[in-house]
């Protein structure tokens, strides 16, 4: 996923989230504008959309939004990427099939979950402790996407060697945000949900980056203004985020 996101991210195309718990039945009409909406400054568009089998989401709108998909298979100006823990195979077939592309994540535990993490990290030439490993294992568990994210930060430093008490140090002992509750935040700003992200260890420029390249309307100007206070230094990512969402609210 985050492979996905990155090459979209660098090359400014336009990318959102969706999440559709049943918290937030407005993310159908915000999925139908993103997928109808056309803009001379963006040539490609980016959706991701969680929580869609989980929920109630599709009690009273399977029918409309599988033919929102079916239209769109073929819109190469268009990607849509559903991350599920489980799909509704009877109506939903055409999702296993050509051109849409499928790829199955189980779950990664014990033994799985370590010797994944080992070739993780020796593809980035790391060299960590059995220690360090099983602290990795505890800490994120499941969260492939969170892990991975993590063993990237690590292969920044200088150094490649790293144990138990290293990880502690910088790891903190706190588990990253889970995918769905990360975006559900940001698709609802208010204070509330930023200090959610802030209490979360969600670093303010990701925070500020991601909003960012969802933004709409009025939105992608003000981001941009903040943007500009920030790299000339008049202001950090944390001041620009709260005072983007009080002036919202």
């Amino acid at each position: 996923m985050k492979e996905i996101t990155g090459k979209y991210e660098q090359k400014h195309l336009s990318c959102q989230y969706f999440d559709f718990d049943s918290k937030s039945p407005e993310e159908f009409l915000k999925l139908k504008e993103f997928v109808s909406h056309n803009s001379i400054f963006e040539e490609t568009k980016l959706g991701i959309l969680s929580n869609v089998f989980e929920g109630d989401f599709l009690e009273n709108n399977e029918d409309e939004f599988i033919g929102l998909l079916k239209a769109n298979l073929k819109n190469k100006d268009l990607t849509l990427i559903i991350s599920s823990k489980k799909v509704s195979v009877k109506k939903f077939d055409f999702l296993f099939k050509e051109p849409v592309l499928f790829q199955e994540f189980n779950d990664l535990k014990g033994n799985d979950l370590v010797y994944f993490i080992k070739k993780e990290a020796a593809a980035r030439d790391l060299k960590l402790t059995p220690a360090a490993i099983d602290f990795l294992a505890d800490v994120f568990r499941s969260d492939n996407w969170a892990l991975i994210n993590e063993l990237e930060k690590l292969s920044l430093f200088n150094r490649k060697n790293f144990d138990a008490v290293d990880l502690k140090q910088k790891i903190a002992y706190y588990k990253p945000m889970e995918f769905s509750r990360f975006f559900y935040a940001l698709n609802n700003l208010s204070l509330v949900n930023l200090e959610i992200l802030f209490s979360g260890q969600e670093e303010p420029a990701k925070i500020f980056n991601f909003l960012a390249s969802a933004a709409r309307g009025p939105a992608i100007k003000k981001l941009a203004d903040y943007d500009e206070m920030i790299k000339s230094g008049k202001i950090d990512y944390e001041e620009a985020l709260v005072d983007f969402v009080i002036d919202k609210n």
